[in-house]
């Protein structure tokens, strides 16, 4: 799922969805370039995918993300905020809000 402005791409979240029974989100990635950090579209995109699912919930699938995005995701209600090693590393969850 792609955030843009027009055919400027401004952000990215690779994204699967399980649409059984609990019908959960299942997030791989969220990529925004430098140049449009810390203008909500992480957040937007987050909510897109929120929206996906309303009875469901949206999971984080490891903790890899840069300083920045530490705290999109526990602003997001994430319940494992701090980075993990891949060895280590486990599914993230996010409060709906």
């Amino acid at each position: 799922m792609n955030a843009t402005n027009g055919a400027e791409r401004l952000g990215y979240v690779s994204v699967a969805y399980d649409h059984g029974s609990k019908g959960n989100a299942y997030i791989k990635m969220i990529e925004v370039p430098e140049q449009y950090r810390r203008q909500g579209v992480a957040t937007a995109l987050l909510d897109r995918v929120k929206a996906e699912v309303p009875h469901g919930k949206v999971h984080m699938l490891g903790n890899f993300a840069t300083d920045a995005g530490q705290g999109l995701m526990a602003a997001a209600g994430s319940s494992r905020p701090r980075r993990r090693r891949a060895s280590t590393a486990r599914s993230v969850s996010f409060a709906k809000t």
